[in-house]
């Protein structure tokens, strides 16, 4: 290969035309080298770093370049180890653990029950590749089977599950069971006189919204809401996109909701829908003048002894508007 001459500028890539030492690094050249013909730089502090546009063979990066590569490869390996390789709990039970929560732990036997039936029925249960973390059988006041086992955990906002081991103290994602504690938080508000009636239609409470009012919107009532009878279009479960999941990144719920054409006249048909469930929330959010968490905490975890609990905050509103649908987490 022809060597360099004086005149031509230093290439940072090119290990063998102009015999660098330091092959992506080369010194800065005085102003006798800044011709129209030399080829772009970068300076990096009192270094210049010149581009060669003849060679053929030449180093793969700058260093730069090379410790992007690198953190991006450590992000990676991490990455498969929490989703694929890490280590986690073995499967325990059926003997319920005392940690000091006031349950009373009993047997199956004692409290009427075939406890290898029992056993081969959880046993079954958890087998199945239906991400189970843990079960706990009650019995006439007492815990009488307890199993926990590790497996995958993905909270709402997450893009991938990761592995985790599971145990009585760890918080679970509990998913729709926001919608039954909503609906329990909307009796209570009820029962304050911070929340409309079950029978006021919905969009009485929401007049920004009158360009929705259609007939058929105008008949949905909030226990149509509480029963899931809205009449609304809505799919929600199932693989890919669906309705619930793009509630998530809304910032106006109430808008996106009723904004859904009807599928059904309002009470007439069960449909299963978290965005109804939202609205509840928004409602007792406005009445009470607290963030649904809080008017959680106090007016039904804490007077149930439940402590270690949170509930997940949509991405607009911090914690004012927590996600009533699918974002608690809980311990057994």
């Amino acid at each position: 290969m022809r060597a360099a001459s004086r005149s031509e500028p230093a290439c940072c890539t090119c290990r063998h035309a102009h015999g660098l030492k330091r092959p992506w690094l080369a010194p800065r050249r005085g102003s006798a080298d800044r011709s129209p013909a030399a080829p772009p730089a970068i300076r990096l502090g009192h270094l210049q770093q010149r581009t060669c546009s003849r060679h053929d063979r030449c180093f793969p990066g700058s260093p730069l370049k090379m410790i992007r590569r690198g953190f991006l490869l450590v992000l990676l390996l991490l990455a498969l180890w929490a989703c694929l390789l890490r280590p986690v709990s073995p499967r325990v039970g059926p003997d319920p653990v005392d940690i000091g929560d006031g349950w009373k732990r009993s047997t199956p036997a004692a409290q009427g029950i075939d406890g290898l039936a029992l056993d081969r029925a959880l046993n079954s249960l958890l087998d199945a590749p239906l991400n189970v973390h843990g079960v706990l059988v009650e019995r006439h006041g007492a815990l009488v089977a307890e199993y926990y086992q590790g497996g995958t955990d993905r909270s709402v906002y997450a893009l991938v599950s990761t592995r985790r081991s599971f145990g009585p103290t760890t918080r679970q994602d509990v998913r729709s069971v926001g919608k039954s504690i909503t609906g329990l938080l909307y009796g209570i508000a009820l029962q304050e006189g911070k929340v409309p009636a079950p029978s006021t239609p919905v969009l009485g409470a929401y007049p920004a919204l009158a360009d929705l009012a259609t007939p058929a919107r105008q008949r949905i009532r909030i226990e149509d809401l509480l029963n899931m009878a809205s009449g609304l279009r809505w799919q929600e479960g199932g693989t890919g996109v669906n309705d619930e999941l793009r509630l998530f990144w809304k910032r106006d719920l109430a808008r996106y909701v009723l904004g859904h054409e009807m599928a059904v006249a309002p009470d007439t048909r069960f449909n299963y829908n978290g965005g109804g469930t939202a609205l509840l929330a928004d409602l007792i959010t406005r009445g009470s003048g607290q963030s649904l968490d809080a008017y959680a905490r106090s007016r039904l975890f804490q007077p149930l002894g439940i402590d270690d609990w949170e509930w997940v905050a949509d991405l607009h509103a911090a914690r004012w508007h927590s996600m009533a649908c699918a974002c608690v987490r809980a311990t057994c």
